[in-house]
């Protein structure tokens, strides 16, 4: 009887000490829970802020261009990152106040940020790349090789050298023989060829070349970045220039129409740019025109002996002249002939005339072939398989991606802020950000830190 007593309060003492153990411990990680859901409403609310900041991108910029950017400037000239950050605050502090209100924001702002136009526009060229790959895969490109391009432009280049040294030659003489509109010197030529075209009158702003805006990049953000390589121009930034740009044959309607021209040549208006380019195909036609004829031995027989003819007047002509000269000369001299007398053309004399007179019939033919060949280009037809866009975007891909995509940036600013937005400019543009928030709950401090790219 006595035992039973003894041991019937024990079930309790032991529940109880098992409970003083279990409660802190339930307790603590009620309070552990309860912390880890307010530091996942925290980055919620960061995530959403972010996420709904960067749903801001510039939408005449995407779709007219496929580049996603964020304006700083919010629709005027300058930047301003605090506005952001109110956007950011806008869309981060409503998924704060759930759950009865408890956090309280004690600081906020940005720790890093990347401009699109930094880099001399890398972020800007990744975009291009990757909104080209997007379309590649869709099936929605055209076939433009860079190969092809490469190969095409070997052509080019070493025609217009051949071009060249054909322009250095002496082509004088024979004032008679110039047959046509095309004499004289290959820059009279495209002068001639620019008074027959309706040409753009755009000429860039005061600025020139460098883009707007004034916002610097920013520290490095977290993550994020540009994974194409910004090496050699590649076959889908050729192609992107082929799809984006307006040229000659098809105006762009913005602050230059002859966009691929510029991108080429860089000069501040449209006539420069275009007079550049007629100047280069000119002398690749030349070029390969020299080359063509003096190979075709029937053609350059055919030239001898007109020039064989030439010469052959021209010496009857000066014996003729002899003749009268000696003529008039015995009759109010001394009647014997004298100095006068007729003497017969030297046969090196001869020879030079029709060496002249064969280099000048080779000029007239070459440079009235290439004129008329810059001519058809110029008007959309196709020479050996090339055509006027396929010549422009060779010459604008010449130049490496530090100047081109630079200048491809500012032909799409210029051509938005005339058809779009006159506020926007890309220098006050981004492309990453990376954002922090000090919080409070519960008696607890946190800091957060997030950042968002557009991929």
């Amino acid at each position: 009887m006595k035992n039973k007593i003894r041991t019937r309060g024990s079930v309790t003492i032991w529940l109880s000490l098992i409970l003083g153990v279990l409660m802190p411990l339930l307790l603590a990680g009620m309070i552990s829970v309860r912390s880890a859901s307010v530091r996942v409403q925290i980055l919620d609310g960061v995530q959403t802020g972010l996420y709904s900041l960067f749903g801001q991108y510039d939408r005449d910029c995407f779709q007219k261009y496929g580049i996603l950017v964020l304006d700083t400037g919010c629709g005027s000239e300058s930047p301003g990152l605090s506005s952001v950050l109110d956007i950011f605050r806008k869309y981060c502090d409503p998924v704060l106040a759930e759950n009865g209100g408890r956090i309280t924001v004690s600081g906020a702002g940005f720790t890093g940020y990347r401009t699109v136009a930094e880099n001399n526009g890398a972020e800007f060229y990744a975009q291009a790349v990757r909104y080209m790959e997007k379309r590649q895969e869709a099936g929605k490109l055209p076939d433009v090789s860079a190969d092809g391009d490469k190969q095409t432009d070997l052509g080019i280049r070493l025609a217009v050298e051949a071009g060249k040294a054909f322009e250095a030659e002496d082509h004088g003489g024979l004032s008679d023989q110039s047959g046509g509109s095309w004499e004289g010197s290959a820059e009279e030529t495209v002068i001639r060829i620019m008074e027959g075209l309706n040409v753009s009158p755009e000429t860039l702003r005061e600025e020139g070349a460098a883009l707007c805006g004034s916002l610097s990049p920013g520290p490095p953000v977290l993550d994020g970045g540009s994974s194409v390589s910004y090496g050699e121009t590649s076959e889908l930034f050729r192609l992107y220039l082929a799809d984006k740009m307006g040229s000659y044959r098809r105006p762009s309607g913005g602050g230059l129409d002859y966009e691929m021209e510029y991108l080429a040549y860089g000069l501040p208006s449209d006539r420069e740019n275009l007079e550049s380019v007629i100047g280069e195909i000119l002398l690749f036609r030349e070029g390969k025109n020299r080359q063509e004829l003096l190979a075709d031995a029937s053609r350059m027989e055919a030239i001898t002996k007109t020039a064989e003819e030439y010469a052959s007047r021209q010496s009857a002509q000066q014996e003729a002249g002899l003749l009268m000269y000696g003529l008039s000369d015995g009759i109010s001299g001394n009647g014997s002939g004298g100095s006068g007398a007729v003497q017969s053309m030297e046969p090196a004399k001869d020879q030079e005339i029709i060496q002249n007179a064969r280099k000048w019939l080779i000029f007239l033919e070459i440079r009235k072939k290439s004129a008329e060949e810059t001519l058809a280009l110029l008007n959309g037809n196709t020479v050996d398989a090339v055509t006027y866009e396929d010549i422009v975007r060779i010459l604008a891909c010449r130049n490496p991606n530090d100047i081109l995509v630079p200048r491809t940036m500012k032909v799409e600013e210029l051509n938005l802020q005339k058809t779009a937005r006159k506020e926007f400019c890309f220098g006050n543009c981004i492309t990453a950000l990376e954002v922090y928030l000090d919080a409070s709950a519960d008696g607890r401090e946190f800091h957060v830190s997030r950042s968002w790219c557009y991929e």
